[in-house]
């Protein structure tokens, strides 16, 4: 372990500032534990000079500094997850930040308010926040950088509350974006500039007009939506179904500008730049073009963090180099991650921040090993030979998690990557020589060409792929304990190979027994659950009804597959409790079988009852019933036997008075049994 902290010394840092910041968002009531943290070390301190012992040559020097770094994690997760205090006003004038992305019912866009406005007095007010603006011509033409007047007041962001959802408040919570608001047509207006542009509202003015070459070359539709977000991380128009073809591949990073699309960048520019570092004095020239190079390239894309981690990973890489001096991958990869966390102590529980440090690590670690067993004999052998070993090492590494957040796993991952990945090499060259080449006759527009040529000709390969035998593992059911255990299980392999010692075949096989045994209590407990949800839905009530494995989806619209909700909210839930396929049922039809019966809005379901209504209070016959489901606003017939789920409820008392459970206000209503 000594020579371990020795090579990575960053590690001292990282593991007791990460300690801190998951206790901070996962342990409840820490804020009074650590009220006495102070007191217990200056207990300590005095006891130690009473007693006259040395602290200089004991092991308390490195216990004070982990608790510091370890309180230090705590406090800065509190602070950054701390909304900011909200002004109360009538209007509040800010900056838009970048231009509305179009929705299917509105469009959005990043605001930064920077005055709160009642009367004639202006207080300044710091906060970033979401506009949604109702569908119109006059938003459709915002720009980066206009200064815009709202009058509404802000909400605080708040999830559906539907099981297995998308934490979409915490996601905006990594940004530092906490509060929203839907504006009219007439609740927002255009002012003049008062409020200059930002470094962000700025790089995204550029980002357009670089957008604009790709349009006037001719490139448009998934041509234009796969290049654009290669090159420059512009996602926004991008096609559902494209994202779906890449991920059902294990394509997915590609889409994303990531540490490998900075990769090429570095790839490309040391290959054109390399002649200045033949002394130090051009070095020094090579250092700064480079590092200023590469910072403006993830200033185009977002500051995005997989941008940000890899650009702070090269640069360390670069400056070592400069200096000559030896650098440790391992130690590179932990101090960036230290300084990240730093920025943003979120960003420890965003999912591609885990997997883009665990796919490195695995590729570092793995990769060599994997090179090792064969080695081809011609150059092309040697190269294809190396993108086998580099998926594969990302691939073992990066496995427990891909399963637990996408239940799923695509079996020709290999194949894909020895496609995609040459081609996305040319993809970002052909891209940005549009982009340098823009003022010459010819050139452009045949580079425009080989671009649409080439996304095409992928998009093609990876759809044949997607449609081969058994391409993608779906519905792989894996909890959060299982997946732990597998990389616990990962880093005994791991300590296995690098020291020998067969006390690690022990710990492996502990951890497979205990990935066993947590396995058979997931399927004991699927085997038994029954459950009914009734779903926070946009527009129509869905209701959900499981029985062990066996589930039916009771809905307005039946089985239409194709709508959003169904598609993505329920499909979650389907994966992560690994329920078979669903049998989509509508309530006023007649349908019986061994679980289930419907009649006439009326559900009996393994021993539950319950009644879809338009309104309440209604007539109903004489049974027994569990709960209603009220379509419409239900009025408040003070105390009720029966509890009453209303679907459009939005005001509701105390549901101890009204009986009324607003499923718009408090999520899903689930009924365990």
């Amino acid at each position: 372990m000594g020579k371990i902290l020795q090579n990575i010394p960053f590690l001292r840092i990282l593991v007791p500032l990460v300690t801190g910041i998951v206790l901070a968002d996962h342990v409840p009531y820490m804020n009074q534990v650590f009220i006495l943290v102070p007191a217990v070390f200056t207990t300590v301190l005095f006891f130690a000079a009473s007693q006259r012992v040395s602290i200089s040559n004991s092991f308390w020097p490195g216990i004070f500094l982990s608790a510091a770094l370890l309180l230090s994690g705590f406090s800065l997760h509190q602070v950054n997850n701390k909304p900011p205090e909200l002004i109360g006003a009538e209007r509040y004038m800010g900056i838009l930040l970048e231009s509305p992305d179009e929705k299917p019912r509105s469009f959005k866009a990043e605001f930064q308010v920077r005055y709160a406005i009642s009367g004639d007095s202006a207080i300044r007010y710091n906060e970033k926040i979401i506009l949604y603006f109702e569908k119109d011509t006059a938003c459709k033409n915002l720009m980066p950088g206009d200064n815009l007047l709202i009058h509404k007041s802000l909400a605080a962001i708040r999830n559906s509350g539907n099981p297995y959802e998308f934490d979409y408040r915490k996601y905006l919570a990594m940004r530092k974006i906490f509060r929203q608001v839907y504006l009219g047509s007439d609740e927002w207006k255009k002012t003049d500039p008062v409020i200059r542009g930002t470094l962000r509202t700025n790089a995204e003015k550029l980002r357009n007009k670089l957008l604009k070459i790709y349009e006037s070359e001719g490139i448009t539709g998934k041509e234009y939506q796969v290049l654009s977000a290669l090159t420059l991380g512009y996602r926004k128009a991008m096609d559902p179904e494209i994202t779906r073809v890449y991920a059902s591949v294990g394509a997915t990073h590609v889409l994303s500008v990531s540490g490998l699309h900075v990769g090429i960048i570095y790839l490309v520019l040391n290959t054109l730049l390399g002649f200045l570092k033949k002394n130090r004095k051009s070095g020094l020239l090579f250092l700064v073009i480079l590092l200023v190079l590469l910072w403006f390239y993830a200033l185009i894309t977002g500051f995005s963090p997989p941008v940000l981690r890899a650009t702070i990973m090269f640069s360390m890489l670069v400056i070592g180099d400069n200096l000559r001096r030896a650098s440790n991958i391992y130690n590179n990869l932990v101090s960036s991650a230290t300084v990240l966390l730093a920025l943003n102590s979120n960003w420890l529980f965003d999912t591609g921040f885990q997997l883009s440090y665990l796919a490195i690590t695995g590729i570092v670690f793995f990769q060599p090993l994997l090179a090792a067993l064969y080695e081809p004999p011609y150059l092309i052998g040697r190269y294809l030979w190396g993108l086998v070993t580099v998926s594969l090492a990302a691939q073992i590494s990066t496995l427990p998690l891909i399963i637990y957040y996408f239940n799923q796993f695509p079996v020709y991952f290999l194949l894909t990557n020895l496609i995609i990945i040459p081609l996305s090499f040319l993809f970002i060259c052909t891209g940005f020589l549009i982009i340098f080449t823009s003022f010459l006759p010819i050139l452009p527009a045949m580079s425009a060409s080989a671009a649409r040529f080439l996304i095409r000709f992928s998009f093609d390969l990876l759809h044949g792929i997607e449609n081969l035998p058994g391409s993608l593992i779906r519905n792989i059911q894996m909890s959060q304990v299982q997946m732990l255990l597998l990389l616990m299980l990962l880093l005994a392999i791991m300590s296995f190979i690098t020291f020998k010692k067969p006390v690690y075949l022990k710990i492996m096989l502990v951890i497979m027994l205990f990935f066993t045994g947590a396995a058979v209590k997931r399927n004991l407990d699927t085997a038994g659950r029954k459950k009914i949800i009734v779903y926070n839905s946009p527009e129509y009530p869905v209701i959900h009804l499981i029985n062990g494995r066996i589930n039916y989806i009771i809905s307005g619209h039946g089985a239409d597959e194709q709508d959003r909700f169904l598609k993505n909210s329920i499909s979650n839930v389907i994966a992560k409790s690994g329920l078979n396929e669903p049998v989509y049922l509508r309530p006023d039809t007649l349908f019986i079988d061994n679980n289930i019966l419907i009649n006439k809005n009326i559900v009996c379901f393994s021993g539950k009852k319950f009644a879809i209504v338009n309104q309440w209070p209604a007539k109903l016959p004489e049974l027994d019933f569990d709960f209603l489901l009220a379509l419409r606003q239900p009025a408040f017939p003070g105390e009720t036997d029966i509890p009453v789920v209303g679907f459009q409820t939005k005001n509701v008392p105390s549901a101890k008075h009204s009986g009324i459970y607003s499923v718009f206000s408090s999520g899903a209503y689930v009924v365990n049994f």
